[in-house]
Order: C-alpha cells, then sequence, then structure tokens
C-alpha cells in the first residue's frame, strides 16, 4: 500500500472532502449576452490554478449556443435553446496557466446565457 498524511482541521477533526479544503472551494454565477468572454471566476492568484468539477447553464434563447471554456482543452459545451447543460467533470477540468480567471465564450450571440460553476483552487 501507500502510505499517506492524515488531514485535519486546527482542533485535530480529520477532513474527508472530495478534491479540496473548504477554503479553497469556489463558485460563481454569470449572464452573458455577449460573445466576447465572460468571467465565471477570478483569478486564484500565486502559482494556483482554477479547477472546475461542475457546470450549470441556461439559455433563454431560441437560438442553440456553444460555450468554450478556456481550459487546455479549450472544452465545448452545447447548450440548446430554451434549454440547459449540467455538466460534472470528473476528474476536475483547469485553467490553463497558474493565475488566470476561468472565462467562457458564446457562439452564436445569444438573448442570454446563465452559467454557474462550481470548484477549487489548487497547485
Amino acid at each position: 500500500g501507500q502510505v499517506v498524511d492524515i488531514l485535519t482541521d486546527s482542533i485535530g477533526r480529520i477532513i474527508n472532502r472530495p478534491y479540496a479544503l473548504e477554503q479553497n472551494s469556489l463558485r460563481g454565477f454569470i449572464t452573458s449576452t455577449a460573445t466576447t468572454a465572460a468571467t465565471l471566476l477570478a483569478s486564484p492568484g500565486g502559482a494556483l490554478f482554477n479547477y472546475i468539477t461542475s457546470l450549470e447553464l441556461g439559455n433563454t434563447s431560441t437560438t442553440q449556443a456553444v460555450i468554450t471554456l478556456n481550459d487546455s482543452a479549450s472544452t465545448q459545451l452545447i447548450v440548446p435553446a430554451n434549454g440547459g447543460n449540467n455538466v460534472k467533470f470528473d476528474p476536475p477540468i483547469k485553467t490553463t496557466t497558474t493565475a488566470t480567471a476561468t472565462t467562457f465564450t458564446t457562439a452564436p450571440a445569444v438573448t442570454t446565457i446563465l452559467a454557474a460553476v462550481q470548484g477549487y483552487k489548487a497547485i
């Protein structure tokens, strides 16, 4: 087997959380009506990356949209007209470089894209 250290809080309680400690958890929400980059999560700063574990999308337009994330794979997700798309990323996806905000672009232009994101910041 492999030996690992037990992670505890300041009073010795064992921490058992997926991915990251609570203080490193991130959430964001944005509405976008443009095709320019929209920021989902601010830069984590320093030598940290943003990791996305799930993303919920809504589209109020009568036109189907495709959003493109700024991760290393330029992940694209379809958002149906007057519909939505909920995605869980396992493993999580991360921004391309450290200290970079998590953004997305939309194509084509639509009435409104709503986006909620959950994730964490880590090295």
